[in-house]
């Protein structure tokens, strides 16, 4: 047994010594608390990315849009004319004639608006 003894201290290794590979770490109150505090701080630094995201997007989220040519979402031609017809700005021969204007200057290739 003693040989063993000899040898475990001469390999380097601390198996001759008390717990194998360093366990005697594992039952350090430090570990614990070494975990909690990491897990704490990832969860403050994901808060603040997302309370940095936030308060930059909406100033962000538009330029990125021009930058990649995103159509903006324009409302057509004819759904205005229909408003302005539904909330009293213009009469029905007026709605009527623009509405036929409209549907007229689209050309024989673009997709006709629905009537």
């Amino acid at each position: 047994m003693e040989h063993w003894h000899e040898h475990a201290h001469a390999c380097g290794h601390g198996w001759g010594h008390g717990y194998p590979l360093g366990y005697e770490h594992a039952l350090s109150p430090a570990v614990p608390l070494s975990t909690l505090s990491t897990v704490l701080w990832i969860a403050l630094l994901a808060m603040l990315a997302w309370t940095l995201w936030r308060w930059i997007s909406p100033h962000i989220l538009p330029m990125l849009e021009d930058m990649f040519g995103t159509p903006p979402a324009d409302i057509p031609a004819l759904e205005i004319l229909r408003r302005r017809y539904a909330a009293g700005e213009i009469d029905a021969a007026t709605f009527e004639q623009m509405r036929e204007r409209l549907e007229a200057s689209y050309h024989p290739g673009e997709q006709q608006p629905p009537s």
